[in-house]
């Protein structure tokens, strides 16, 4: 089982390491927008790799996240701005 959970390990723990390194470079909100963007970006690629369109109820929910992200982007930098 050790042998299982042993890449899971490590992929989280670089992806932990990686998400706090890159915060050096980028403020904590445009990291947000950056993090709830990536769904849009598998989509994307999946669609142009000719895996074809995902249902309709997934990409509808897609959007919503992203406008959301976009909404919480606008007022974290508006509140950062005062």
């Amino acid at each position: 089982m050790a042998k299982k959970l042993l890449p899971v390990s490590i992929f989280y723990n670089a992806n932990v390491g990686f998400a706090l390194a890159s915060l050096k470079g980028v403020n904590i909100p445009m990291y947000i927008a950056i993090k709830r963007i990536t769904p849009l970006a598998v989509l994307v690629s999946g669609c142009i790799r000719g895996k074809g369109k995902p249902p309709t109820q997934v990409r509808m929910r897609l959007l919503r996240l992203l406008w959301a992200s976009l909404i919480l982007l606008h007022i974290l930098q508006c509140s950062l701005q005062l």
